[in-house]
């Protein structure tokens, strides 16, 4: 809320506490909306331990034709997060969307995702 507050007030000159901007959000618009912590692990994509590895890998790669590659990546979520009955309402049409919920939303599932580069 503090970066749409100064940003609002560097295009127009208008200044409003965190707390109005936050009732303008939830109640003048016509659908809901609600923010999530996607995950709560810290990132670390630059550290030390993998730029060595990044660099590692280009060195191996490098000896192989890459078009031949095949990225897979397997991620594991609950069940709430793919089934949930939290959807959003869409901002032009007003409609929600139909989501059909699994019967045990506990449950975990792995999924998996295969990518090939071609040329």
């Amino acid at each position: 809320m503090y970066s749409y507050v100064t940003e609002l007030y560097k295009f127009s000159g208008t200044k409003v506490s965190t707390t109005t901007l936050s009732d303008w959000f939830h109640n003048s618009l016509k659908f809901k909306a609600t923010c999530r912590k996607p995950s709560i692990f810290p990132q670390q994509k630059f550290s030390s331990i993998n730029i060595r590895k990044l660099k590692y890998y280009i060195n191996l790669v490098s000896y192989f034709d890459h078009t031949r590659f095949v990225f897979t990546d397997e991620k594991p979520m609950k069940g709430i997060d793919i089934y949930n009955k939290k959807v959003r309402r869409s901002p032009l049409s007003g409609s929600i969307p139909f989501v059909d919920t699994g019967f045990d939303i506990r449950n975990v599932y792995n999924l998996m995702a295969a990518i090939k580069i071609k040329k």
